[in-house]
């Protein structure tokens, strides 16, 4: 439909510049530009909405995946090269209240609290903070546990299973040996 509107719009603009080249074509655009733009309109509406999609990515790059909030509330989580994810000790307390101290944390779970190279805060494991708020009763935890299920363990071990299932699939085939020269005569190969 589009094109249809251009092609006659064209028409139009081509009878008035052979009418009288400076008033008739003039008065052609004037006449033709309300289907110009309607047969333009889907394209802009969709450059438009290309170039917005592209602003927001190249804005929002740096954060891409690794933004995570819970109720408005920022939580930094770290993710190791194994894909073990942290969270922030300092933003677990600010949302669950009657989290412990660091000296408690250390006799409790040693191996649960880290410091990320380059950070001067300390991370708690995830998987293990899932653990330790599963025995609580608290309704404001219970909620914080089934966010950090969901948005935080959830997307890690799909992708560490996806990454297992890549590397499975993209692993060098073993190719047979070559038959030896005895093999060969005995087969009546060349």
């Amino acid at each position: 439909m589009s094109v249809a509107l251009l092609v006659a719009a064209a028409l139009v603009w081509l009878l008035g510049w052979r009418s009288s080249a400076g008033l008739g074509l003039a008065v052609a655009v004037v006449l033709t530009s309300p289907l110009v733009a309607v047969a333009l309109a889907p394209l802009v509406a969709s450059f438009l909405g290309a170039s917005f999609r592209a602003v927001k990515e190249v804005a929002c790059r740096d954060i891409q995946g690794n933004y995570f909030a819970y109720k408005g509330h920022r939580v930094r989580i770290q993710e190791d090269l194994s894909g073990t994810r942290w969270v922030r000790l300092r933003d677990i307390r600010d949302l669950v209240p009657d989290f412990p101290r660091e000296q408690v944390l250390v006799r409790i779970a040693p191996d649960a609290i880290a410091r990320p190279e380059g950070e001067r805060e300390l991370y708690f494991q995830a998987s293990s903070l899932d653990g330790y708020l599963a025995r609580s009763r608290s309704d404001a935890t219970i909620r914080f546990r089934i966010w950090l299920q969901r948005e935080v363990l959830a997307p890690a071990e799909r992708a560490s299973r996806r990454a297992a299932t890549h590397a499975a699939v993209h692993e060098p085939a073993v190719l047979p040996a070559a038959p030896t020269a005895a093999a060969r005569e005995r087969s009546g190969c060349p």
